[in-house]
């Protein structure tokens, strides 16, 4: 062995230095993993019926899959049962100042480098400050809100004083989209497409292939696939269903409208303006957009990709920053 492969070798079989633990009282549930754990966890949480489900779609699933290996990494099987799957730090009274703040968490602050001043986290003075995903929604949920975080409906009472949602939010992220978003209309491939275009969100991630059928001048179905968070797949769920049966005029008309309703270049629609209501449906939802500047172009995606298709512009994706897709929007200004 030569002197480079000794030293290889007890670097790795080195115990790793600079891990550590913070012993903080917390109200934990036994080890384990099940749907009685997953209804437990929902429960304490007092989320929502439909989100239990989904949780629990979901945990189904992950019974089905099996660990990745191509990776060829060697490991022991993992324990799956040894771990615990919720932990709440045990609610302690509020504080007057950090000087009362467990010394064992200001510990572990400063270990990470991170300033409870800076975060102004102990203003008059969470102890729980944000140490973990519960308390995250009850010291930064404002500022979080701000850059267009979401807070789940089923969270609004749940344990940890996490407080009811503003009205922007529970307006945003109402029925409407979480609907669309957890049962997309029109998502799948159309066979035979007359008009296609990509779409692409680098900001957000989102992706869209868009895919029409039109007779003469007049859309008979329109379908998509793709990625994206929950704005943007509720966005191209609606813009479907909206779309059948509109000519290539009335389509290009409400994409502008949609676009200059999230971007508030219109004015918000609300229940009272039974006119801007019954013209745009479902999709006056999205005027509430506009309060989340980082969410406007999850929201403007497929309607960016729809002007590409009706256009004929699929040679390139269409992006949220790219310069060809102001080309388009004045394209569509000229016709």
């Amino acid at each position: 062995m030569t002197s480079e492969t000794a030293m290889l070798e007890e670097f790795v079989q080195r115990e790793y230095e600079f891990g550590f633990v913070t012993d903080i009282e917390a109200v934990s549930i036994a080890p384990g993993l099940s749907e009685d754990v997953v209804r437990l966890i929902s429960s304490k949480k007092n989320e929502p019926e439909w989100l239990l489900e989904w949780r629990l779609k979901a945990y189904r699933h992950w019974l089905t899959l099996k660990e990745p290996n191509w990776q060829n990494i060697k490991f022991p099987p993992i324990d799956y049962q040894a771990s615990v799957y919720y932990s709440d730090p045990k609610q302690k009274p509020k504080l007057n100042s950090l000087d009362e703040v467990d010394p064992a968490l200001l510990e572990t602050y400063q270990k990470l480098d991170i300033s409870l001043e800076e975060q102004k986290v102990l203003s008059n003075v969470a102890a729980d400050a944000v140490f973990d995903s519960v308390s995250i929604a009850t010291t930064l949920r404002e500022t979080l809100e701000k850059h267009g975080v979401i807070f789940s409906p089923g969270n609004r009472q749940s344990q940890g004083g996490v407080p009811v949602l503003n009205d922007e939010l529970r307006e945003l992220y109402q029925e409407v989209i979480l609907d669309h978003q957890q049962d997309p209309r029109n998502f799948g491939a159309l066979e035979n497409p007359t008009h296609r275009a990509e779409g692409f969100n680098p900001l957000c991630g989102d992706r869209i292939q868009l895919a029409l059928q039109m007779n003469g001048d007049r859309i008979q179905r329109v379908m998509f696939q793709g990625t994206g968070c929950a704005i943007s797949t509720a966005s191209a769920s609606m813009m479907t269903e909206a779309l059948a049966g509109k000519t290539r005029a009335e389509a290009q008309s409400l994409s502008r409208q949609i676009r200059d309703l999230v971007t508030g270049h219109l004015p918000e629609i609300d229940d009272s303006d039974n006119v801007g209501s019954s013209q745009l449906g479902e999709l006056r939802v999205l005027s509430r957009v506009r309060q989340f500047p980082v969410r406007v172009k999850c929201a403007t995606l497929a309607w960016h990709t729809l002007d590409a298709a009706l256009l004929e512009k699929s040679d390139t994706p269409v992006s949220t920053e790219h310069k060809t897709t102001f080309r388009l929007q004045k394209l569509f200004e000229e016709n």
